[in-house]
C-alpha cells in the first residue's frame, strides 16, 4: 500500500488553495442546487460533443451501439477501455483527455473512450445496455492484445460495475482493473466518509447522493451496478486502485481495498497522502507520479488473452 508522502511542491499547495477557493463544494453541500445542477447538464449534454481542440490529434471519432466514442490507436499489443468520471451527469473534461494521452504515450496503447449515457437525460440501464455492447465490440478486435478496463471516479464505479456484469453474463473480461478515485457506493453510507468531508474541497456527500439518486431511477441503489462494492468481488484477479486521502471517495476505496485483500486478490492501492479527490488528472507532480504508475501496471508483468497466460507484451 504505497502513499505518496513527499513533501509537496508549490503547485501543489497552490492547488489546494485554488479548490479551497473555487467555492463548487458549495453545490454538493446543497440538494437544491445539486439538483439544479443535473438538471441543466441535461440541456449541456444534449449538444454535440467534440474533442477539446488543443488535443484533437490522433482521435478518431465512431458511432458504436449509438454512442459517440474516441478512439486512439496505439502500435503495441495493449487496449485500454476508458470510462470517465462526472458524477453521472457531466461529460470528460480537458483534464481526462491530457490524462489518457499521457498513458497513451508511455504505453502505445490503443483507447477506447465512450461518451456513455448521462443524466439526466439517461439512467444506468440504458448505460449498461450501450456500454457493454462497445465494451464486446472492443473486447474482440483487441483479442490478441492485453486489455485493461480503467475508469476514474463516477467512471471508477461504473468500470467495477461492469466487470461484475461481465462476470454474471459470462462475458470476455479484462486482465487488468484500474480504479482512479473510484466512486462505489452511490449511498454514500460510509461512517469513514465524516472524518474526510471537511478536508474534500471538491465533493460533498449530500449532492453525491442526490446525483446517484438520479442515475438510479428509482432502483435499489445499493445494488450491485449502481453501488458495486457490495457485488460479488471473488472474480477480479488483479486491480490498481488510487486515490487522495482529501477525497471523501477514499473511505469506500479503503473499505474495497480491504475487501479484496481478505479474498486473496492482487491489489495496488496507492494512496495520495493529503491529494484531493481525481488527483491524478491535474497538472501537478504527484498526478505524474500516479500516471507512471498506471502504464507500469498495464504493462509490465503476465496478462491473461483469450484465457492463456502469456508474458506481457
Amino acid at each position: 500500500m504505497p502513499i505518496q508522502k513527499q513533501r509537496r511542491p508549490i503547485v501543489t499547495k497552490l492547488l489546494n488553495v485554488l479548490l479551497w477557493l473555487n467555492g463548487s463544494r458549495k453545490i454538493y453541500d446543497s440538494v437544491r442546487l445539486s439538483n439544479w445542477l443535473i438538471d441543466s447538464m441535461g440541456v449541456v449534454n444534449a449538444l454535440p460533443y467534440r474533442v477539446p481542440r488543443l488535443l484533437s490529434k490522433g482521435w478518431e471519432k465512431t458511432i458504436v451501439a449509438d454512442t459517440v466514442c474516441f478512439i486512439k490507436n496505439g502500435t503495441a499489443k495493449h487496449t485500454i477501455f476508458f470510462l470517465h468520471g462526472g458524477g453521472y451527469t457531466t461529460r470528460p473534461t480537458l483534464f481526462h483527455f491530457i490524462m489518457m494521452d499521457e498513458i497513451h504515450k508511455l504505453t502505445g496503447a490503443t483507447i477506447m473512450f465512450p461518451l456513455y449515457p448521462l443524466a439526466p437525460n439517461d439512467n444506468y440501464r440504458t448505460c449498461y445496455q450501450r456500454v457493454t455492447l462497445i465494451y464486446q465490440e472492443t473486447a474482440f478486435l483487441a483479442k490478441d492484445h492485453c486489455l485493461t478496463l480503467m475508469g476514474d471516479s463516477a467512471g471508477g464505479g461504473l468500470a467495477l460495475g461492469l466487470y461484475l456484469h461481465l462476470v454474471e453474463q459470462g462475458m470476455t473480461l479484462p486482465s487488468r482493473l484500474v480504479l482512479v478515485a473510484p466512486w462505489l457506493d452511490i449511498t454514500m453510507k460510509n461512517p469513514g466518509i465524516k472524518a474526510i468531508e471537511r478536508y474534500d474541497h471538491m465533493l460533498g456527500p449530500i449532492g453525491l447522493i442526490e446525483f446517484g439518486k438520479r442515475w438510479a431511477d428509482g432502483d435499489d441503489r445499493d445494488q450491485y451496478r449502481l453501488s458495486p462494492i457490495n457485488g460479488n468481488l471473488s472474480s477480479i484477479e488483479k486491480m490498481m486502485i488510487i486515490v487522495g486521502t482529501r477525497d471523501i471517495l477514499f473511505a469506500d476505496a479503503k473499505l474495497l481495498n480491504e475487501k479484496l485483500l481478505a479474498l486473496g486478490t492482487q491489489v495496488e492501492f496507492i494512496i495520495g497522502n493529503k491529494m484531493p479527490h481525481d488527483y491524478p488528472l491535474m497538472p501537478i507532480p504527484e498526478a505524474r507520479k500516479a500516471v507512471r504508475a498506471i502504464t507500469d501496471f498495464i504493462t509490465l508483468g503476465s496478462c491473461v488473452i483469450n484465457g492463456d497466460k502469456t508474458a506481457s507484451l
